[in-house]
């Protein structure tokens, strides 16, 4: 039962973490590529 929560717990974070890691990587990209073009 503790596995579960905990699993459902990790499982909701890393969605989280994912959304949040690719509204940055939408916002850094141009920048990102701007310094690889240099």
């Amino acid at each position: 039962m503790l596995e579960n929560g905990w699993t459902a717990k990790q499982e909701t974070l890393s969605r989280k973490l994912n959304t949040i890691a690719k509204d940055f990587y939408e916002c850094a990209r141009p920048w990102i590529g701007a310094l690889c073009k240099q």
